[in-house]
C-alpha cells in the first residue's frame, strides 16, 4: 500500500466514524471550506433544506475523499449539526509515511472517540512499515 492509499484509508475512517457518531464533517484545504457532509440521521432542518434526501455514509466519505490532497496540509472540522457547534478539528499533513497523516487534533473525549479507529489503523500501518 502506498502513502496516499494509507492517508486516504485513515481519513475515510475518521469521516466514517464522525458520521456514524452523528457529527458533520467539513473539509478545509487551508484556504477555504470545500465540502461539508452530514450524518445519515439528519435533523428536520437539514432534510427540509435538501428536499428530504438522506445520504449514505460511504457516499459522504467519497465526497470528502474527492477533495483531499489539494494541498500539502488540510483540516477536517468536526461539528454538531444540531447546534452548529464545532467539536474539534484534525490537522492533516500529507507526503510523509502515510500512517502519520494525522499531524494534530483537538484533544477532547468526543474527538478521542472519533479518532480511535483511525489511530488503530495508523498504528497497524506503522507496524507493517517497520517490519
Amino acid at each position: 500500500m502506498n502513502t496516499q492509499q494509507m492517508e486516504r484509508a485513515i481519513i475515510a475512517t475518521i469521516v466514517e466514524s464522525a458520521l456514524e457518531q452523528g457529527y458533520g464533517v467539513r473539509h478545509n484545504d487551508g484556504e477555504e471550506n470545500t465540502v461539508t457532509v452530514y450524518p445519515i440521521n439528519m435533523d428536520s432542518h437539514y432534510l427540509a433544506a435538501t428536499g428530504g434526501i438522506k445520504n449514505d455514509t460511504q457516499e459522504m466519505v467519497a465526497k470528502i475523499l474527492a477533495e483531499i490532497h489539494a494541498a500539502d496540509e488540510e483540516y477536517l472540522i468536526i461539528f454538531d449539526q444540531a447546534n452548529k457547534k464545532k467539536i474539534g478539528s484534525v490537522y492533516l499533513f500529507y507526503g510523509n509515511d502515510g500512517h502519520d497523516v494525522i499531524c494534530d487534533h483537538t484533544d477532547n473525549e468526543i474527538m478521542t472517540s472519533i479518532l480511535q479507529n483511525a489511530n488503530a489503523l495508523a498504528d497497524t500501518y506503522c507496524l507493517a512499515d517497520n517490519m
